[in-house]
């Protein structure tokens, strides 16, 4: 649900969307973690307007411990120079997803960082009906599913829940 609505955010203000996941910059090799940060906002920039989106950023950016020799203090600081260093940002916005604030560095929070804070909600039974029937859009239903009370049985599911849900159920039919 987060990246979706990152993504229609994105649409709706006419930018280019790139997102990406803590798999995707994270290397082995010493400065190449650091180097795909630098290809990453170059990219944004020269498409600007853009919006970076970084799923599960907790894992990529989390608080730094200390020390030259932490990998992932290195891909914070990075990122924090790209956001907001020597190279202007104009037009490139950066929007991160979490389910743990606790963990992401103080420095991300300042303002002209991420400095705005969206808490999605859990989908209420209307909003896990409507999910629902976009998730089986394609899909053939036998005659008793009742999305109403599948909907009804799910509370306190996520999005991804309930798609999992309409998977594993085509799993099952076949």
């Amino acid at each position: 649900g987060k990246t979706t609505i990152a993504r229609i955010l994105a649409n709706e203000a006419k930018c280019r969307f790139f997102a990406i996941t803590p798999a995707d910059i994270n290397q082995m090799l010493v400065g190449e973690s650091e180097k795909r940060v630098q290809a990453l906002f170059e990219k944004a920039r020269v498409s600007a307007p853009s919006i970076i989106f970084i799923d599960e950023i907790d894992a990529l950016l989390p608080e730094r411990q200390g020390g030259v020799a932490i990998h992932s203090d290195k891909v914070v600081n990075q990122f924090l120079q790209e956001m907001d260093g020597m190279s202007p940002n104009h037009r490139v916005f950066v929007v991160g997803a979490t389910n743990r604030r606790d963990m992401l560095d103080p420095a991300l929070l300042r303002g002209g960082r991420l400095s705005r804070e969206i808490e999605i909600p859990l989908p209420d039974r209307d909003a896990r009906v409507r999910m629902l029937e976009l998730f089986t859009k394609r899909v053939h239903l036998a005659d008793d599913v009742n999305l109403d009370a599948v909907a009804s049985a799910t509370d306190g599911f996520s999005g991804a829940d309930l798609h999992a849900i309409v998977n594993e159920a085509g799993l099952q039919a076949l």
